[in-house]
């Protein structure tokens, strides 16, 4: 280390203040910036909480998301496999979209009835059931039902189970 140090100090002058010229190149200035309100956190709420069951075997959730982002707020369905990643969204309109490689933003996969666009967001041969996660809404008994027979009402229960929107 010495041997470095006399080395540098033998150097001819205007060599020997190369390093104190280099300096200023290491120092790095930092700024604040706000973030703008599009980039907030936003409150959610988790309006229903349905399993999605294909062939007796869960295999996702499907949750009415409300983001609250000023007066009115944004809702849809959002839907997940059993690890908690998203497969994708169905908005209210019946509209399913998802996220596809090399692709930006959401893609429409599907405009359908409920049970049809998780078929195809889940990849299933046949459409699947949807069942209350916990107690469930009021009406069913907390037991699985069609999400075709929710929405017309026609369900085992003599349509008192609660519609899907």
């Amino acid at each position: 280390m010495s041997s470095m140090l006399g080395s540098i100090l033998r150097l001819p002058p205007a060599l020997a203040i190369l390093p104190a010229l280099l300096l200023p190149g290491c120092f790095v200035e930092t700024t604040r910036t706000r973030i703008g309100a599009e980039f907030r956190p936003r409150p959610v709420e988790v309006l229903k909480d349905y399993r999605v069951l294909a062939g007796g075997r869960e295999v996702g959730r499907m949750r009415l998301l409300k983001i609250h982002t000023g007066k009115e707020g944004e809702t849809w369905y959002q839907v997940l496999r059993k690890d908690g990643q998203e497969v994708g969204r169905i908005d209210l309109l019946g509209r399913a979209f998802r996220q596809e490689p090399f692709r930006e933003g959401w893609v429409l996969v599907s405009m359908d009835r409920v049970e049809e666009n998780l078929r195809i967001l889940f990849e299933l041969r046949d459409p699947p059931v949807l069942a209350p996660a916990g107690k469930g809404p009021p009406g069913n008994g907390g037991r699985a039902v069609e999400a075709s027979a929710e929405r017309s009402g026609g369900g085992a229960d003599g349509g008192a189970s609660k519609r899907i929107p």
